[in-house]
């Protein structure tokens, strides 16, 4: 009897050790990137030049055709749009004031300190409760800005396109 492994399990073994590569790949570009935006954090001279300079930093991660970052202003209750890009022209307001009165994905992010990510179903279902503002996109993912464990504001993508564009590994 042989104790030599089939071609079967070394075709397994290949694939995971792929995997391990690509994560680790990945988990590289994401220091990368990190470092850029902190060395950028003393190095631009405006935060219109910052909020474009993290757009640039982000897309290198993953596809944000369509992205935002809003900043929250606890002390008015309002949320603030402060960059966007977005392929679909959206009309989104620049300012939401009182938004706990006024139910948004963004002001959710916000409220529950948390990831949101959102496919079609669930966003066709909060378009009609009025939650969705501008064009409903297909996918959406909000990551809460948080420092001292206080949030600060919203980074979000979304995809009018590609109900599956972004997913868990996103949210990470």
């Amino acid at each position: 009897m042989s104790d030599k492994p089939s071609y079967e399990m070394l075709e397994q073994q290949i694939k995971k050790l792929e995997r391990s590569i690509q994560r680790a790949h990945r988990a590289e570009l994401i220091n990368i990137t990190l470092f850029y935006i902190a060395s950028d954090l003393t190095n631009c001279d405006s935060l219109a030049d910052l909020y474009a300079s993290i757009y640039k930093r982000v897309s290198v991660l993953m596809d944000i055709s369509n992205f935002f970052i809003a900043i929250y202003h606890k002390d008015q209750k309002a949320i603030q749009y402060v960059f966007r890009r977005d392929e679909q022209s959206d009309l989104s307001p620049e300012w939401i004031y009182n938004f706990p009165e006024k139910p948004s994905l963004t002001g959710d992010v916000i409220m529950n300190k948390t990831p949101l990510l959102l496919d079609e179903d669930q966003l066709v279902d909060f378009g009609l409760k009025g939650r969705v503002m501008g064009r409903l996109p297909k996918n959406w993912l909000g990551i809460p800005l948080m420092v001292k464990n206080e949030v600060i504001g919203v980074m979000a993508v979304k995809s009018y396109t590609n109900s599956v564009q972004y997913n868990e590994e996103h949210v990470e």
